[in-house]
């Protein structure tokens, strides 16, 4: 069993990990939908992502689409 100061020591650990996962996901977010911030600075990409609306945040979170079989089916198929 960890004494206190080690499980806080512990519990710090875990926050600060999230953390950086959290901001992990929120960088590639901004980039996948904003691009041009891949050299940006933690506090810029948390600065923009504070300036969004919660419901482009959320949108910005949701995995990017795949594309169908049904927008291949669209293209023009080349001559051969």
């Amino acid at each position: 069993m960890p004494t206190k100061e080690e499980q806080q020591a512990i519990d710090a650990a875990q926050r600060k990990a999230a953390k950086q996962a959290e901001l992990k996901a929120i960088r590639e977010a901004v980039n996948r939908h904003r691009g041009g911030w891949e050299k940006a600075s933690d506090e810029d990409i948390q600065r923009l992502w504070l300036s969004l609306p919660e419901a482009t945040r959320q949108a910005y979170l949701k995995p990017p689409q795949e594309k169908s079989d049904d927008t291949q089916r669209d293209q023009p198929k080349p001559d051969a």
